[in-house]
């Protein structure tokens, strides 16, 4: 079930793109670290994400998928954190894109390991610390039902939020693994728990101790279907201890195309070649720590049918108090897995669903354009009172003649349905205003499949000066650049 079905109570979306078939957008964010004395810096800067995302959304780059690759708390054993995380970051995700609850995944970080727990078992988990020296052991261990009893614990307030969003095609789960079937495509999303021998910061190191079972991460694998498969973790291969890192390394090279983590909280993309294939990594960096750090997100654009992946990253400027292009992770903020890849994407625009926009344009737009403009007059509406003025291409009065003056006429209507462009100026009140209005209830009026066309009426006066105007220009330009 979707409880977010909009993006924005009062914003009328469109699913201008056809049904996903070759590309699927990957929301990717990480490392929010929330806490209730960080509320006020986080709540300005998750604010501004909900803007970008509605902006994005009405994109080509839409989420399909949301990923939230751990440390949702900064300290998991704060019983406000992941009431924090899901008001201000898992709703704000799902009302701002509209994806589904069934495709949001969440993994947890070392952030996410209530210390209190681990402090209360401390001494068996540094026990395991030094049996768990082999890959025969690990996968010993995390199929005794013990295991589960002794880690759970770790991460129940975590648990408490990611229960919320239940998976009807969930295909394993062992505890440590899970793998999750993506309806109405050939993809499959893989979870895997790489905190869980994290001491949270209070024993020994993370960094080269840390344990992910073959096992576990092989049987949940495997339990998909054909298709691409995205695998989802908190921590770097290079964090696991070396038995177990080469034996993770090996699966993501021959079995995983894309592979997600946070922990560092600067963004790195790389694209990998071994000898058993290719792979996609994306660190995510840091959502948000604090707001002289650096804090931002990624959308990662999958092709179904190639090797090709596009990553756009976004950064967050504290100045503008708003999401722009991370220029500073990748030229024009946007990283492509190869060269082939960069002509891949830019020559593969989303097709426009001819259909979809006819009828939102009938059902949604044309209604509410009659309720915005058609403000009523003695009472009658603007539609009814309207009297069509003269409209003329040809010179002005006292340079034409009145054959020439005739033989220029144009009507609201072929203005409407023509390709030509048109500045329309006249004598101050004479209606100029009005006028536009109109033009833009008769676009959606005889707007047709074969040739649909919305209107875009812009009121300079109401975008204002800064960020947030451009931002809603180029949506407005990306949205209406598809339609030609």
């Amino acid at each position: 079930m979707n409880r977010y079905p909009l993006a924005s109570a009062g914003v009328p979306r469109c699913p201008v793109m056809e049904p996903i078939s070759d590309r699927v957008n990957v929301l990717h964010l990480s490392d929010v670290h929330l806490a209730k004395a960080k509320e006020y810096d986080a709540g300005i800067v998750l604010g501004a994400l909900r803007k970008d995302l509605e902006i994005l959304s009405r994109t080509e780059l839409h989420p399909h998928i949301a990923v939230l690759s751990g440390d949702l708390a900064n300290d998991a054993d704060d019983p406000d954190a992941y009431s924090l995380a899901l008001g201000m970051v898992v709703e704000v995700v799902l009302q701002a894109t509209g994806v589904p609850e069934e495709n949001l995944f969440l993994v947890p970080g070392n952030h996410d390991v209530q210390r209190s727990a681990y402090l209360a078992a401390r001494a068996t988990f540094d026990n395991l610390d030094v049996c768990l020296d082999s890959r025969e052991k690990l996968n010993a261990f995390v199929v005794d039902a013990a295991s589960r009893e002794l880690v759970a614990p770790k991460f129940a307030n975590f648990d408490g939020l990611a229960g919320l969003f239940t998976h009807d095609d969930c295909l394993y789960d062992d505890f440590f693994s899970q793998a999750f079937r993506i309806s109405g495509v050939p993809l499959s999303m893989v979870l895997t728990n790489t905190a869980w021998m994290s001491t949270a910061g209070i024993g020994r190191q993370d960094m080269g101790n840390l344990l992910v079972a073959e096992r576990s991460l092989h049987q949940a694998i495997s339990s998909t279907e054909a298709g691409k498969k995205i695998l989802v973790g908190h921590h770097p291969i290079g964090w696991l201890r070396e038995h177990s890192a080469i034996d993770v390394q090996s699966l993501i090279d021959e079995k995983i195309a894309v592979y997600l983590h946070g922990h560092l909280h600067r963004a790195d993309p790389r694209a990998t070649q071994a000898a058993l294939g290719k792979t996609y990594v994306n660190q995510g960096g840091a959502l948000f720590t604090s707001r002289k750090m650096w804090n931002g997100y990624s959308i990662i654009s999958l092709s179904l049918t190639s090797d090709h992946v596009q990553t756009t990253f976004r950064t967050y400027f504290d100045t503008r108090k708003s999401f722009g292009v991370g220029e500073e992770v990748s030229p024009r903020g946007v990283y492509y897995s190869s060269a082939e890849a960069r002509s891949f994407w830019n020559d593969h625009p989303e097709r426009l669903n001819k259909t979809v926009v006819f009828e939102w344009s009938k059902n949604v737009v044309l209604p509410a354009l009659r309720e915005e403009f058609n403000f009523r007059i003695y009472d009658k509406s603007l539609a009814d009172v309207f009297v069509e003025p003269t409209l003329s291409t040809s010179p002005s009065r006292r340079q034409a003649s009145l054959a020439e003056r005739r033989k220029g006429l144009v009507s609201i209507d072929a203005v409407c349905t023509s390709q030509d462009n048109y500045l329309i100026s006249s004598a101050r009140e004479f209606g100029r205003t009005a006028c536009l209005k109109y033009l833009a209830l008769r676009t959606s009026e005889i707007c047709q499949i074969e040739r649909v066309q919305v209107p875009a009426y812009i009121n300079f006066g109401e975008i204002g000066v800064g960020p947030e105007g451009c931002y809603r220009l180029s949506a407005l330009h990306s949205l209406t650049s598809r339609m030609a």
